[in-house]
């Protein structure tokens, strides 16, 4: 149990370093766990946010989009990953954001909850 405590710990620390926003969502877009850059990266754009802990986004086709991504994780037989890309729009000059979401059973090992990984980066940041 204290071992697992650590684990936790280094992983939620690891991830509050990068500077690339990082999303675990579940099945229903749930946000099981967010770093600080996804919530900065977040508060940048309106294509997407977080209402009532799950991930929704603006438009009609965004949310379907992430609901079916979202769906297919779910059914996935323990092989393979999909992957989605979403340009977020921000304001003029700074250019959209992306989220790359990519869904694979093979993340619910540390989550069994997990089914998807949602990364939000400035593709025009060398740090990202």
């Amino acid at each position: 149990l204290v071992a697992s405590q650590r684990h936790q710990t280094w992983t939620a620390t690891l991830l509050d370093r990068l500077p690339t926003g990082v999303l675990v969502l579940d099945p229903a877009a749930r946000v099981l766990q967010a770093n600080d850059a996804a919530r900065r990266r977040l508060e940048e754009q309106r294509e997407i946010s977080v209402a009532r802990g799950a991930l929704r986004a603006a438009s009609p086709n965004l949310q379907h989009g992430l609901a079916e991504l979202l769906a297919r994780a779910s059914r996935f037989d323990g092989r393979g990953a999909a992957t989605e890309t979403m340009l977020l729009s921000r304001a003029d000059p700074m250019g959209p954001l992306e989220l790359l979401l990519v869904a694979s059973p093979r993340f619910a090992d540390g989550n069994p909850e997990a089914v998807a990984v949602g990364l939000i980066f400035d593709p025009r940041d060398d740090a990202d």
